[in-house]
């Protein structure tokens, strides 16, 4: 289909696996739209899905044989979650590369209109990639996730806080800055709430959490460092 231009069409798709990725980002890292870019090796072309919605996320753009601007393949090739330019009219852009199994290079990208996406977010997104990467590549969830059922073990207060604010999308040393405690405490409140929650990365622990009650399913707004 190469050299015929992009095919357009709008999909009232059911929720699946991409379309549940797509809603917990656009939660994680607030944005309008989430569209997963698989890149097609070797052609400088790619295939696009565009999800919307937040309860029910319903795939409503595909994009055949797009173009990948030079902005996407830099962030390709560093491997890091950035702020890219994708279209014109298209408002902010944050991309996260993710390099599957095969070796092949896809990408989340995040859209919405104003403001641009900050530095806690950016850095926030490239924490979330571990748990993409499983979901992408269909691995099986997290035996805790698959099950809604409590910790065998209770979380601290000071663990519920940590966790909270990482479903609001703040980083480590933000986290920090708020509860006054070093990045570094931060990161042994997670590793032990991960622990009890039976998850291994943030997309998990987070989803877990809201299964579970112990933090807000739908946010109303992002928190600030």
């Amino acid at each position: 289909m190469s050299g015929q231009g992009p095919i357009r069409g709008v999909v009232g798709g059911t929720r699946d696996r991409r379309a549940d990725t797509a809603r917990l980002l656009r939660r994680a890292v607030p944005s309008r739209t989430a569209s997963l870019v698989t890149v097609q090796a070797g052609t400088g072309r790619c295939l696009v899905r565009t999800w919307t919605g937040d309860r029910a996320p319903v795939l409503v753009r595909v994009v055949v044989d797009r173009g990948v601007t030079a902005t996407l393949t830099d962030a390709l090739e560093r491997g890091t979650a950035a702020r890219v330019r994708w279209a014109a009219g298209s408002g902010r852009t944050l991309a996260v590369p993710l390099r599957l199994r095969d070796g092949r290079l896809d990408a989340w990208l995040l859209g919405r209109d104003e403001p641009d996406f900050g530095p806690d977010e950016v850095e926030h997104a490239a924490l979330l990639a571990p748990g993409l990467l499983r979901r992408l590549a269909g691995d099986p969830p997290e035996p805790a996730v698959r099950a809604v059922r409590p910790p065998g073990q209770a979380l601290t207060r000071r663990e519920g806080q940590v966790l909270g604010l990482v479903a609001l999308g703040l980083t480590a040393d933000a986290i920090g800055r708020r509860l006054g405690i070093s990045g570094r405490t931060v990161h042994k409140h997670l590793e032990h709430a991960y622990g009890k929650l039976g998850c291994a990365d943030r997309l998990s622990a987070v989803l877990r959490a809201r299964e579970l009650g112990l933090v807000p399913a739908d946010p109303p707004v992002r928190a600030t460092g």
